[in-house]
């Protein structure tokens, strides 16, 4: 038995390499369901004597007042980088402003409709943000937070940055609709598991470690009862 557990990307990307040297079987469905979490990362300056590096680097959910449903908001700090003795006064001022500077992160459903490739070693992503209506929810929400503090959140309409891809070998059936079969064992390689959030068919919507956790615990618990019943 294999347990493969190397994240998103990295799993894909280990069976787009093992399929197409012939180490593995064909996995029709491998690379479809690609989501981002619907993660859009802000950066907010509050102003006053706040410093977001004290504490933990996550400082928690939030909700703005007025906010769309459908999303969850949360708050990061940020880490001041090695300054070092010769660097410009103006240059060191910017660096320590990074201490008043908060990350927002906005997070909800996307449509997970993304398609993973392996192209000459590498993956290669097709997603379309404009297909997921949370973006603009989460637009709206920073929005909404720059109009109540009176201070501007900085954020990108063009780029897409995720901390939570997930699908591209997603649980079905049968090999035509995932990569997966219910218990986590890939449909074309018996012995295979997978135990990562490349397996999810929807997004999370919210930091997904306890799905993975509750998803691990599921598939080892399914795989020590085949073991011990086996004949």
């Amino acid at each position: 038995y294999v347990i493969l557990a190397a994240g998103t990307m990295n799993t894909v990307k280990l069976l787009c390499a093992g399929e197409a040297t012939g180490g593995l079987q064909p996995m029709p469905a491998l690379g479809a369901g690609f989501g981002t979490n619907g993660d859009c990362v802000g950066h907010w300056a509050p102003g006053g004597d706040r410093d977001s590096t004290l504490g933990i680097g996550a400082h928690g959910r939030i909700f703005i007042p007025g906010q769309p449903d459908g999303i969850n908001m949360f708050m990061g700090g940020a880490e001041r980088p090695p300054l070092p003795a010769w660097l410009p006064a103006f240059l060191a001022r910017k660096a320590e402003a990074v201490g008043h500077r908060f990350q927002v992160i906005g997070m909800g459903e996307d449509r997970a409709d993304g398609r993973i490739r392996f192209n000459n070693g590498r993956l290669q992503l097709e997603y379309a943000r404009e297909n997921s209506p949370v973006f603009e929810r989460i637009y709206t929400a920073y929005d909404l937070l720059a109009e109540l503090s009176g201070k501007p959140v900085k954020y990108s309409r063009k780029d897409i940055m995720t901390c939570h891809p997930m699908g591209g070998c997603r649980i079905g059936a049968s090999a035509q609709e995932g990569v997966v079969n219910s218990r986590g064992e890939v449909h074309t390689s018996p012995g295979l598991y997978i135990v990562d959030a490349s397996v999810f068919t929807a997004p999370t919507g919210s930091p997904p470690t306890l799905n993975i956790a509750a998803w691990s615990s599921y598939v080892a618990e399914g795989l020590i009862d085949h073991i011990r019943n086996r004949p």
